[in-house]
Protein backbone atom coordinates (compact mmCIF):
# COMPACT_ATOMS: atom_id res chain seq x y z
CA UNK A 1 0.00 0.00 0.00
CA UNK A 2 1.11 3.58 -0.57
CA UNK A 3 -0.10 6.51 1.52
CA UNK A 4 0.30 10.18 0.75
CA UNK A 5 1.77 12.22 3.58
CA UNK A 6 0.96 15.87 4.30
CA UNK A 7 3.80 17.03 2.02
CA UNK A 8 2.57 14.71 -0.76
CA UNK A 9 5.67 12.53 -0.78
CA UNK A 10 4.87 8.90 -1.34
CA UNK A 11 5.44 6.79 1.74
CA UNK A 12 5.65 3.11 0.73
CA UNK A 13 4.40 0.69 3.32
CA UNK A 14 4.51 -2.97 2.52
CA UNK A 15 2.68 -4.77 5.27
CA UNK A 16 3.34 -8.16 3.73
CA UNK A 17 7.05 -7.70 3.06
CA UNK A 18 7.99 -6.61 6.57
CA UNK A 19 10.14 -3.74 5.26
CA UNK A 20 9.20 -1.69 8.31
CA UNK A 21 8.55 -2.87 11.83
CA UNK A 22 4.97 -2.77 13.07
CA UNK A 23 5.42 0.33 15.23
CA UNK A 24 6.92 2.30 12.35
CA UNK A 25 4.05 1.26 10.09
CA UNK A 26 1.47 2.27 12.67
CA UNK A 27 3.14 5.61 13.38
CA UNK A 28 3.37 6.37 9.66
CA UNK A 29 -0.29 5.50 9.14
CA UNK A 30 -1.26 7.48 12.26
CA UNK A 31 0.59 10.57 11.04
CA UNK A 32 -0.99 10.26 7.62
CA UNK A 33 -4.49 9.91 9.03
CA UNK A 34 -4.11 12.75 11.50
CA UNK A 35 -2.20 15.00 9.07
CA UNK A 36 0.20 16.33 11.69
CA UNK A 37 2.23 19.07 10.01
CA UNK A 38 5.98 18.56 9.82
CA UNK A 39 6.99 22.22 9.80
CA UNK A 40 6.03 23.97 13.03
CA UNK A 41 8.64 26.57 13.78
CA UNK A 42 8.60 26.51 17.58
CA UNK A 43 6.79 25.14 20.59
CA UNK A 44 5.18 28.52 21.30
CA UNK A 45 3.21 28.29 18.04
CA UNK A 46 2.03 24.71 18.53
CA UNK A 47 -1.42 24.40 17.06
CA UNK A 48 -3.66 24.41 20.15
CA UNK A 49 -5.90 21.70 18.74
CA UNK A 50 -2.96 19.26 18.56
CA UNK A 51 -1.66 20.16 22.01
CA UNK A 52 -5.17 19.93 23.43
CA UNK A 53 -5.67 16.65 21.57
CA UNK A 54 -2.64 15.24 23.36
CA UNK A 55 -4.05 16.41 26.69
CA UNK A 56 -7.46 14.92 25.89
CA UNK A 57 -5.88 11.57 25.00
CA UNK A 58 -3.98 11.64 28.28
CA UNK A 59 -7.17 12.37 30.21
CA UNK A 60 -8.88 9.45 28.43
CA UNK A 61 -5.99 7.29 29.69
CA UNK A 62 -4.85 6.69 26.12
CA UNK A 63 -1.30 7.21 27.30
CA UNK A 64 0.56 5.75 24.32
CA UNK A 65 -1.44 7.87 21.86
CA UNK A 66 -1.02 10.97 24.05
CA UNK A 67 2.72 10.37 24.06
CA UNK A 68 2.79 10.09 20.25
CA UNK A 69 0.89 13.37 19.71
CA UNK A 70 2.90 15.30 22.29
CA UNK A 71 6.18 13.82 21.07
CA UNK A 72 5.49 15.06 17.55
CA UNK A 73 4.97 18.55 18.97
CA UNK A 74 8.13 18.28 21.08
CA UNK A 75 10.20 16.99 18.17
CA UNK A 76 9.18 19.92 15.95
CA UNK A 77 9.73 22.60 18.62
CA UNK A 78 12.45 25.24 18.29
CA UNK A 79 14.37 25.53 21.54
CA UNK A 80 15.98 28.74 20.27
CA UNK A 81 12.70 30.66 20.36
CA UNK A 82 11.78 32.66 23.46
CA UNK A 83 10.03 30.23 25.81
CA UNK A 84 10.80 27.47 23.32
CA UNK A 85 13.26 25.70 25.64
CA UNK A 86 10.80 25.99 28.53
CA UNK A 87 8.00 24.53 26.43
CA UNK A 88 10.24 21.74 25.11
CA UNK A 89 11.20 20.77 28.68
CA UNK A 90 7.56 20.97 29.74
CA UNK A 91 6.44 18.83 26.80
CA UNK A 92 9.21 16.36 27.49
CA UNK A 93 7.91 16.02 31.04
CA UNK A 94 4.35 15.41 29.81
CA UNK A 95 5.64 12.82 27.34
CA UNK A 96 7.64 11.02 30.01
CA UNK A 97 4.64 10.96 32.35
CA UNK A 98 2.43 9.56 29.56
CA UNK A 99 5.01 6.87 28.80
CA UNK A 100 5.31 6.11 32.51
CA UNK A 101 1.58 5.48 32.76
CA UNK A 102 1.71 3.45 29.54
CA UNK A 103 4.41 1.28 31.13
CA UNK A 104 2.18 0.88 34.17
CA UNK A 105 -0.69 -0.29 31.94
CA UNK A 106 1.55 -3.01 30.47
CA UNK A 107 2.83 -4.17 33.86
CA UNK A 108 6.30 -2.64 33.50
CA UNK A 109 6.62 -1.23 37.02
CA UNK A 110 10.33 -0.44 36.71
CA UNK A 111 9.69 1.60 33.55
CA UNK A 112 6.68 3.29 35.15
CA UNK A 113 8.64 4.33 38.24
CA UNK A 114 11.57 5.59 36.18
CA UNK A 115 9.57 7.60 33.63
CA UNK A 116 7.18 9.10 36.19
CA UNK A 117 10.15 10.25 38.28
CA UNK A 118 11.96 11.69 35.24
CA UNK A 119 8.79 13.41 34.03
CA UNK A 120 8.04 14.84 37.47
CA UNK A 121 11.56 16.28 37.63
CA UNK A 122 10.84 18.31 34.48
CA UNK A 123 8.09 20.19 36.35
CA UNK A 124 10.24 21.11 39.36
CA UNK A 125 10.80 24.71 38.22
CA UNK A 126 7.58 25.07 36.23
CA UNK A 127 5.03 27.67 37.30
CA UNK A 128 1.91 26.49 39.14
CA UNK A 129 -0.07 26.86 35.89
CA UNK A 130 1.43 26.48 32.42
CA UNK A 131 -0.33 26.12 29.04
CA UNK A 132 -3.67 25.64 30.78
CA UNK A 133 -2.42 22.81 33.01
CA UNK A 134 -2.54 22.94 36.79
CA UNK A 135 1.12 21.97 37.21
CA UNK A 136 0.95 22.15 41.01
CA UNK A 137 -1.84 19.54 41.03
CA UNK A 138 0.09 17.43 38.50
CA UNK A 139 3.21 17.51 40.70
CA UNK A 140 1.14 16.47 43.73
CA UNK A 141 -0.52 13.65 41.78
CA UNK A 142 2.83 12.37 40.51
CA UNK A 143 4.22 12.42 44.04
CA UNK A 144 1.24 10.33 45.21
CA UNK A 145 1.76 7.92 42.31
CA UNK A 146 5.46 7.57 43.11
CA UNK A 147 4.58 6.73 46.72
CA UNK A 148 2.00 4.19 45.53
CA UNK A 149 4.48 2.50 43.18
CA UNK A 150 7.10 2.36 45.94
CA UNK A 151 4.59 0.84 48.40
CA UNK A 152 1.88 -1.14 46.64
CA UNK A 153 0.03 -1.44 49.97
CA UNK A 154 -1.30 2.09 49.43
CA UNK A 155 -4.51 2.40 47.40
CA UNK A 156 -4.10 3.25 43.74
CA UNK A 157 -4.57 6.99 43.26
CA UNK A 158 -6.62 8.42 40.40
CA UNK A 159 -4.77 9.26 37.23
CA UNK A 160 -3.92 12.96 36.89
CA UNK A 161 -5.97 15.05 34.50
CA UNK A 162 -4.31 17.58 32.23
CA UNK A 163 -7.04 19.28 30.22
CA UNK A 164 -8.20 22.51 31.76
CA UNK A 165 -10.41 25.44 30.97
CA UNK A 166 -8.13 27.86 32.80
CA UNK A 167 -6.37 30.60 30.83
CA UNK A 168 -3.20 29.60 29.04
Amino acid sequence: MVFRSANLDNVPISIESGLLDTRTKLVTIYRFLTAIPASWHNAACMPPASFERGLALFDQQEFFDAHEVLEDLWREGDAGHAHGATDKRFLQGLIQVAVGFHHLSTGNLIGARSLLARGAAKFHDAPAHHRGIDVAALRASLHTWQQHLADKATPQPPFPRLASTSPK
